[in-house]
């Protein structure tokens, strides 16, 4: 594996070496022929895929309906027992 990563611009490397366990880095790299360093692996940005935007649908708005739901409900329950 090692040859075909090199001849890439890559590197394959062993990260379990007996008791220690070395765990490179990893960098998105935008230009650049080396995708990799001494403490550290690269991996190639292609802005294959652009996000436009993200939706946030507020926590707080669903936890306020559902008390106001549990709180209606306590309270018919309570005016039908009497």
């Amino acid at each position: 594996m090692a040859p075909l990563a090199s001849a890439t611009g890559g590197d394959a490397r062993r990260l379990a070496d007996g008791s220690s366990l070395a765990v490179p880095r990893i960098l998105g790299v935008r230009s650049s022929d080396t995708l990799k360093g001494d403490d550290w692996i690269g991996l190639k940005v292609r802005d294959a895929s652009v996000v436009h935007g993200i939706g946030v649908l507020p926590v707080f708005a669903g936890l306020l309906g559902l008390l106001l739901l549990i709180g209606s409900l306590a309270l018919t329950w309570g005016r039908e027992g009497r």
